[in-house]
């Protein structure tokens, strides 16, 4: 049986992730569609947590506060900064061009 590594990745959301964000909608949040960016699967985001939905099966992990807090502020303002934040995932998530890369 083949161990399971995982990876700390980066996610980044930017102004390109907020222009296609829609507020108050959890299947267009700016923070599901940069994590999106990262993974392949389905991305479901909470303000507190996210989980992968792939073939193989499920991955949940939680957000950093700070990103909830962003998300509430932007599901009530409309105004979210650029930012990042790093999240664990198991490497065979990954698309292909983030999981070799170092």
């Amino acid at each position: 049986m083949r161990k399971i590594r995982f990876r700390n990745i980066i996610v980044r959301v930017t102004d390109k992730n907020k222009r296609e964000g829609v507020r108050r909608e959890s299947d267009n949040c700016p923070v599901k569609l940069a994590i999106s960016r990262y993974v392949y699967g389905e991305v479901n985001v909470t303000p507190w947590s996210y989980t992968i939905n792939t073939l193989d099966g499920n991955h949940h992990g939680s957000l950093p506060a700070e990103v909830g807090k962003k998300i509430r502020t932007y599901d009530n303002t409309g105004r979210l900064p650029r930012f990042q934040f790093t999240i664990t995932v198991p490497e065979t998530y990954l698309r292909y061009e983030y999981r070799y890369k170092r």
